[in-house]
């Protein structure tokens, strides 16, 4: 995509996870295998990683990003989909386009309504990564 030397001057690379209960260090992980290239652990600041995204998807004048929109509905049809988009305004706004991908987060509604389940494990208990 392009976007490989900005986003590196944001990461730490291989860095250790401490995983602590109290005042108990319980485990420290030190990866040390590389698969595609890079370390298994490497941190970043998400608002950081998401400005070099951004500003990388703007440079084509194809890509239209709408923040504060919900989709609503879609439909497969012979020449690709349409989605139905909610504005933060309340308008219902139709778009047609060649193909929808279900990156809605790990609670995807798009996967749900395609009867795609989330591959992988999750916790039961809510936690939180502090940096």
């Amino acid at each position: 995509m392009g976007l490989l030397e900005p986003v590196l001057q944001h990461v730490m690379l291989d860095v250790c996870a401490d995983y602590i209960s109290g005042k108990r260090l319980l485990e420290r992980v030190a990866p040390t295998g590389k698969r595609n290239g890079f370390p298994l652990i490497s941190t970043f600041q998400q608002p950081e990683f998401e400005a070099i995204l951004l500003a990388g998807l703007q440079r084509f004048t194809c890509v239209n990003v709408a923040f504060e929109h919900t989709v609503e509905a879609f439909e497969q049809t012979e020449q690709g989909v349409i989605v139905a988009v909610r504005t933060a305004e309340g308008n219902l706004n139709k778009i047609t386009c060649a193909y929808l991908l279900a990156c809605d987060g790990g609670k995807s509604s798009i996967r749900r309504a395609l009867g795609i389940p989330m591959q992988g494990s999750t916790f039961a208990q809510k936690w939180s990564v502090i940096d």
